[in-house]
Protein backbone atom coordinates (compact mmCIF):
# COMPACT_ATOMS: atom_id res chain seq x y z
CA UNK A 1 0.00 0.00 0.00
CA UNK A 2 1.35 3.50 -0.78
CA UNK A 3 2.45 5.22 2.41
CA UNK A 4 0.26 8.34 2.24
CA UNK A 5 0.77 9.26 5.88
CA UNK A 6 0.07 12.98 5.49
CA UNK A 7 -3.50 12.34 4.34
CA UNK A 8 -4.18 10.11 7.32
CA UNK A 9 -2.38 12.54 9.63
CA UNK A 10 -4.42 15.46 8.34
CA UNK A 11 -7.64 13.64 9.10
CA UNK A 12 -6.44 13.09 12.67
CA UNK A 13 -5.19 16.69 13.03
CA UNK A 14 -8.59 18.04 12.07
CA UNK A 15 -9.64 16.91 15.53
CA UNK A 16 -7.43 19.71 16.86
CA UNK A 17 -9.45 22.25 14.87
CA UNK A 18 -12.67 20.70 16.13
CA UNK A 19 -11.40 21.17 19.69
CA UNK A 20 -10.76 24.92 19.26
CA UNK A 21 -13.56 25.86 16.87
CA UNK A 22 -15.67 27.55 19.56
CA UNK A 23 -12.80 29.86 20.52
CA UNK A 24 -12.28 30.72 16.86
CA UNK A 25 -15.97 31.47 16.50
CA UNK A 26 -15.77 33.84 19.48
CA UNK A 27 -13.19 35.92 17.59
CA UNK A 28 -14.07 35.39 13.90
CA UNK A 29 -12.82 38.49 12.08
CA UNK A 30 -11.53 38.19 8.49
CA UNK A 31 -9.58 35.09 9.43
CA UNK A 32 -12.74 32.99 9.50
CA UNK A 33 -13.56 33.64 5.85
CA UNK A 34 -9.98 32.82 4.87
CA UNK A 35 -10.10 29.64 6.93
CA UNK A 36 -13.13 28.61 4.89
CA UNK A 37 -11.20 29.35 1.70
CA UNK A 38 -8.30 27.22 2.95
CA UNK A 39 -10.64 24.34 3.74
CA UNK A 40 -12.06 24.56 0.21
CA UNK A 41 -8.51 24.25 -1.15
CA UNK A 42 -7.92 21.24 1.08
CA UNK A 43 -11.05 19.71 -0.43
CA UNK A 44 -9.60 20.34 -3.90
CA UNK A 45 -6.47 18.36 -3.00
CA UNK A 46 -8.49 15.46 -1.62
CA UNK A 47 -10.82 15.53 -4.63
CA UNK A 48 -7.94 15.53 -7.12
CA UNK A 49 -6.22 12.54 -5.55
CA UNK A 50 -9.44 10.57 -5.10
CA UNK A 51 -10.65 11.38 -8.63
CA UNK A 52 -7.48 9.97 -10.17
CA UNK A 53 -7.71 6.84 -8.03
CA UNK A 54 -11.38 6.44 -8.95
CA UNK A 55 -10.66 6.82 -12.68
CA UNK A 56 -8.38 3.78 -12.43
CA UNK A 57 -10.52 1.66 -10.11
CA UNK A 58 -13.74 2.07 -12.13
CA UNK A 59 -12.23 0.33 -15.16
CA UNK A 60 -13.77 -2.94 -16.27
CA UNK A 61 -12.50 -5.34 -18.89
CA UNK A 62 -15.62 -7.41 -19.39
CA UNK A 63 -16.25 -7.31 -23.17
CA UNK A 64 -20.00 -7.47 -22.53
CA UNK A 65 -19.89 -4.23 -20.53
CA UNK A 66 -16.82 -2.32 -21.67
CA UNK A 67 -16.37 -0.30 -24.86
CA UNK A 68 -15.85 -2.04 -28.23
CA UNK A 69 -12.37 -3.47 -28.32
CA UNK A 70 -11.81 -2.09 -24.80
CA UNK A 71 -10.55 1.08 -26.47
CA UNK A 72 -11.94 3.51 -23.91
CA UNK A 73 -10.45 1.47 -21.10
CA UNK A 74 -7.11 1.43 -22.88
CA UNK A 75 -7.29 5.20 -23.41
CA UNK A 76 -7.92 5.78 -19.70
CA UNK A 77 -4.90 3.69 -18.76
CA UNK A 78 -2.76 5.68 -21.16
CA UNK A 79 -3.69 8.91 -19.36
CA UNK A 80 -1.66 7.69 -16.38
CA UNK A 81 1.53 7.48 -18.44
CA UNK A 82 4.18 10.11 -19.08
CA UNK A 83 3.58 13.63 -17.87
CA UNK A 84 -0.21 13.60 -18.12
CA UNK A 85 -0.84 12.43 -14.57
CA UNK A 86 1.86 14.68 -13.13
CA UNK A 87 0.29 17.66 -14.88
CA UNK A 88 -3.11 16.90 -13.36
CA UNK A 89 -1.53 16.49 -9.93
CA UNK A 90 -0.07 19.99 -10.24
CA UNK A 91 -3.58 21.24 -9.49
CA UNK A 92 -3.32 19.68 -6.05
CA UNK A 93 0.16 21.13 -5.50
CA UNK A 94 -1.12 24.56 -6.49
CA UNK A 95 -3.75 24.28 -3.79
CA UNK A 96 -1.02 23.38 -1.27
CA UNK A 97 0.82 26.63 -2.09
CA UNK A 98 -2.39 28.61 -1.68
CA UNK A 99 -3.16 26.99 1.67
CA UNK A 100 0.30 27.90 2.99
CA UNK A 101 -0.04 31.50 1.76
CA UNK A 102 -3.45 31.87 3.40
CA UNK A 103 -2.01 30.61 6.67
CA UNK A 104 0.97 32.96 6.60
CA UNK A 105 -0.98 36.06 5.57
CA UNK A 106 -4.27 35.64 7.45
CA UNK A 107 -4.45 32.68 9.79
CA UNK A 108 -1.19 32.72 11.73
CA UNK A 109 -1.87 36.02 13.53
CA UNK A 110 -5.53 35.16 14.01
CA UNK A 111 -4.70 31.84 15.65
CA UNK A 112 -2.13 33.58 17.89
CA UNK A 113 -4.74 36.11 19.04
CA UNK A 114 -7.69 33.75 19.44
CA UNK A 115 -5.95 30.69 20.88
CA UNK A 116 -3.52 29.72 23.59
CA UNK A 117 0.07 29.24 22.31
CA UNK A 118 -0.06 25.40 22.33
CA UNK A 119 -3.29 25.37 20.30
CA UNK A 120 -1.99 28.07 17.94
CA UNK A 121 1.11 25.95 17.37
CA UNK A 122 -1.04 22.92 16.63
CA UNK A 123 -2.95 24.92 14.04
CA UNK A 124 0.36 26.04 12.57
CA UNK A 125 1.45 22.43 12.24
CA UNK A 126 -1.84 21.58 10.59
CA UNK A 127 -1.41 24.20 7.88
CA UNK A 128 2.32 24.77 7.51
CA UNK A 129 4.01 21.43 8.15
CA UNK A 130 1.42 19.39 6.23
CA UNK A 131 0.83 21.77 3.32
CA UNK A 132 4.10 23.64 2.68
CA UNK A 133 6.18 23.09 -0.46
CA UNK A 134 8.53 20.76 1.47
CA UNK A 135 5.69 19.06 3.29
CA UNK A 136 4.65 15.47 3.53
CA UNK A 137 1.48 16.30 1.62
CA UNK A 138 3.60 17.30 -1.38
CA UNK A 139 5.37 13.96 -1.04
CA UNK A 140 2.07 12.12 -0.74
CA UNK A 141 0.84 13.66 -3.99
CA UNK A 142 3.96 12.38 -5.77
CA UNK A 143 3.65 8.97 -4.10
CA UNK A 144 0.00 8.67 -5.15
CA UNK A 145 0.92 9.61 -8.73
CA UNK A 146 3.74 7.06 -8.79
CA UNK A 147 1.51 4.32 -7.37
CA UNK A 148 -1.20 5.01 -9.95
CA UNK A 149 1.24 5.14 -12.85
CA UNK A 150 2.81 1.81 -11.86
CA UNK A 151 -0.54 0.05 -11.36
CA UNK A 152 -1.96 1.43 -14.61
CA UNK A 153 1.15 0.41 -16.54
CA UNK A 154 0.94 -3.15 -15.18
CA UNK A 155 -2.78 -3.35 -16.01
CA UNK A 156 -2.19 -2.00 -19.51
CA UNK A 157 0.48 -4.65 -20.12
CA UNK A 158 -2.01 -7.36 -19.16
CA UNK A 159 -4.64 -5.80 -21.41
CA UNK A 160 -2.23 -5.65 -24.34
CA UNK A 161 -1.48 -9.35 -23.79
CA UNK A 162 -5.22 -10.09 -23.88
CA UNK A 163 -5.14 -11.28 -20.27
CA UNK A 164 -8.48 -9.78 -19.33
CA UNK A 165 -9.09 -11.81 -16.19
CA UNK A 166 -5.65 -10.92 -14.85
CA UNK A 167 -6.24 -7.27 -15.70
CA UNK A 168 -9.49 -7.40 -13.74
CA UNK A 169 -7.71 -9.01 -10.80
CA UNK A 170 -5.11 -6.22 -10.87
CA UNK A 171 -7.88 -3.65 -10.44
CA UNK A 172 -9.42 -5.68 -7.64
CA UNK A 173 -6.07 -5.94 -5.84
CA UNK A 174 -5.43 -2.21 -6.24
CA UNK A 175 -8.87 -1.41 -4.85
CA UNK A 176 -8.14 -3.42 -1.72
CA UNK A 177 -4.67 -1.94 -1.38
CA UNK A 178 -5.71 1.70 -1.64
CA UNK A 179 -8.94 1.42 0.36
CA UNK A 180 -7.45 2.64 3.69
CA UNK A 181 -6.27 5.80 1.96
CA UNK A 182 -9.67 6.38 0.39
CA UNK A 183 -11.31 5.87 3.77
CA UNK A 184 -8.96 8.49 5.25
CA UNK A 185 -9.87 10.91 2.45
CA UNK A 186 -13.58 10.26 3.01
CA UNK A 187 -13.15 10.83 6.74
CA UNK A 188 -11.33 14.11 6.16
CA UNK A 189 -14.05 15.25 3.77
CA UNK A 190 -16.73 14.51 6.36
CA UNK A 191 -14.85 16.37 9.09
CA UNK A 192 -14.23 19.36 6.81
CA UNK A 193 -17.88 19.48 5.75
CA UNK A 194 -18.98 19.57 9.39
CA UNK A 195 -16.45 22.29 10.25
CA UNK A 196 -17.36 24.37 7.20
CA UNK A 197 -21.06 24.17 8.05
CA UNK A 198 -20.31 25.42 11.55
CA UNK A 199 -18.04 28.24 10.38
CA UNK A 200 -20.36 29.34 7.55
CA UNK A 201 -23.17 29.84 10.03
CA UNK A 202 -21.31 32.81 11.55
CA UNK A 203 -19.20 33.86 8.57
CA UNK A 204 -19.70 37.13 6.71
CA UNK A 205 -19.78 35.16 3.46
CA UNK A 206 -23.22 35.43 1.87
Amino acid sequence: MPDLTAISDFSARLQAMEAVKNRLLNDPGPGLDMLLTALEEVSTVCDTIDREISNYLRLTFDPQIASPGLQKERDVLLTFEGNQLQARMLEAKGSCHKITNIYQVYLQNWFSQALDPPDANRMGELFQMLWGSDSRMFQDIDIAAGWLAARARATLDLLDDDKLEEATRSIRAARKEINPTREAIAGARKQMADLKNTFISVSKIT
